[in-house]
């Protein structure tokens, strides 16, 4: 495969793990393809790809979403910590103009 002498999408390397797994997608993954395109990094050197599911960079993605979503959620507790000091705030006031009449 590493030396380019099958055409693009012929051939794929599996990963045998079990094929009788009850999760049909881990029977036997496809792991890398043949794909004939330049590389950011490496240029022509390499022709097999890994498939999306065992690139490097899953871990990368899911870190950065989890920090995403812990940001958000900070910043909707933070919203309501002011929406609730400013409701405490207005009750406050509404109670000394009542005190007033």
């Amino acid at each position: 495969m590493k030396m380019g002498l099958h055409e693009e999408g012929k051939l794929s390397l599996r990963l045998k793990i079990d094929a009788g797994h009850e999760n049909p997608t881990l029977r036997d993954p496809h792991i890398y393809r043949i794909r004939y395109t330049s590389h950011p990094h490496c240029g022509d050197k390499w022709c097999i790809y890994p498939l999306y599911d065992f690139t490097h960079c899953n871990y990368y993605i899911v870190i950065l979403l989890l920090l995403y979503y812990y940001i958000i959620i900070i910043l909707l507790l933070y919203y309501y910590y002011i929406i609730i000091l400013l409701l405490l705030y207005y009750y406050y006031i509404i109670i000394i103009l009542i005190r007033h009449l």
